[in-house]
This record gives C-alpha cells, sequence and structure tokens, in this order.
C-alpha cells in the first residue's frame, strides 16, 4: 500500500545514464523516485500511483516528450500534473516553445 506522506516523482528517459543521473539527484527522504524507460511506459505507471511531478526527456523513440505530454494533459485524472521537459540535445526554438 502506498505511503500518503511519500511525494512520488516519476522519471522518463530511454537513457540507463540519464535515468541514473536524474533518480540519484532527486532521491531524498520523504520522496520515491519511480523511472520509466519510454513514453508507453510513462502512461502505465501514471495510471497505477499518483504522481507529484514528472521529469520527461523530450526526445525518446516511439511517443517522445510531447506526446506524453499531450496525454498527460488530455487525462482528467493527471492535467494537473507539473512537467519538467529536459533534453540532452540543443533544440530548434519551435521545440522550446513547444514545452
Amino acid at each position: 500500500m502506498p505511503d500518503s506522506r511519500m511525494a512520488y516523482v516519476l522519471v522518463v528517459d530511454d537513457t540507463p545514464e540519464n535515468l541514473l543521473w536524474t533518480e540519484t539527484l532527486l532521491q531524498k527522504p520523504g520522496r520515491t523516485v519511480v523511472s520509466a524507460v519510454s513514453g508507453e511506459e510513462a502512461l502505465t505507471q501514471l495510471k497505477a500511483q499518483q504522481y507529484a511531478v514528472v521529469v520527461l526527456d523530450v526526445h525518446m523513440p516511439g511517443l517522445d516528450g510531447f506526446a506524453v505530454a499531450e496525454e498527460i494533459r488530455s487525462n482528467p485524472a493527471t492535467s494537473h500534473l507539473p512537467i519538467i521537459f529536459v533534453t540532452a540535445v540543443k533544440t530548434a526554438e519551435g521545440h522550446i516553445l513547444e514545452g
């Protein structure tokens, strides 16, 4: 049974090294960090647990970060959820505005 005093953070990235780095950075007492390696896995995790925030990689195969964010915003159960976009790639201004 989930602990209601815990803040759950979902980290989504298809690069294992980035996941490890982000999990390590975010892991603190009172916080549980859950990782997903794809957009599809992230959406499955969002159905299983309520999260305080999603840290979302923009560039992933399959469902990219923007597509996942659209799904999050279109679902009334998750539409309020804060999303932090991250990327290791310098993107065009259009991608920055889209985020």
